[in-house]
C-alpha cells in the first residue's frame, strides 16, 4: 500500500467532522473525494489517488494503518467510531456474505440433496462444521463457530453499498 501524505500536510488541507464521518478541503469546504462503485469514498491529493478512510485514520491518530474496517460494513460510513486499524484475519472475520451464496449465510451451503453443509474458514484452514437437515441447524452452527474464532457480530450481513 502507498504511503499517505505528510500529517501536517493533511492536517493544513483537509478538515474531519470525526462524529459526521466528513472529510473536506480546508479552504472550499467541498468533499474530498466520492463515493465509487465499491462504497469507499475515494479522493485526490497532490494528483494522487487516496481512500478517504485511510486518510481519515492518519490524520486521528498520525499513524500509517494497515487496514481500516469499516465496523458497521458500509464502506462510505467515515465517522471515526465505525473505523478501526485491523490486521487481514480481522478484516476477513467482517465480512458481508458473499453476492454469490444462495443460502443467504455465509459459510451455509445447500447440497444437491437439499440439506445444508456448514462450515468456517479460519487462518485459510476450512472447518467443517457438519451436514444438517434444516437450514436453522446450518445456521446455528456456523454463529457458534463465529463466536468461537472471534469473528465480529456484523460478519455475513447483507448490506446496500
Amino acid at each position: 500500500m502507498k504511503l499517505l501524505p505528510s500529517l501536517e500536510a493533511l492536517h493544513l488541507n483537509l478538515i474531519y467532522d470525526p462524529f459526521a464521518g466528513t472529510l473536506e478541503w480546508r479552504i472550499s469546504g467541498e468533499p474530498f473525494g466520492k463515493s465509487y462503485d465499491l462504497g469507499y469514498v475515494i479522493g485526490y491529493f497532490d494528483g494522487e489517488q487516496y481512500y478517504a478512510h485511510r486518510v481519515i485514520y492518519k490524520m486521528m491518530t498520525g499513524e500509517e494503518p494497515e487496514i481500516v474496517d469499516h465496523e458497521n460494513g458500509f464502506r462510505s460510513d467515515n465517522r471515526w467510531s465505525n473505523l478501526g486499524n485491523v490486521t487481514p484475519l480481522k478484516n476477513k472475520q467482517n465480512l458481508g456474505v458473499a453476492k454469490n451464496n444462495t443460502s443467504g449465510i455465509t459459510g451455509v451451503h445447500v447440497t444437491r440433496s437439499g440439506t445444508f453443509k456448514a462450515s468456517i474458514c479460519v487462518k485459510r484452514q476450512r472447518h467443517w462444521l457438519g451436514v444438517f437437515k434444516n437450514r436453522d441447524d446450518a445456521v446455528a452452527a456456523r454463529r457458534d463457530a463465529e463466536k468461537l474464532y472471534g469473528f465480529h457480530p456484523n460478519h455475513g450481513r447483507r448490506y446496500n453499498l
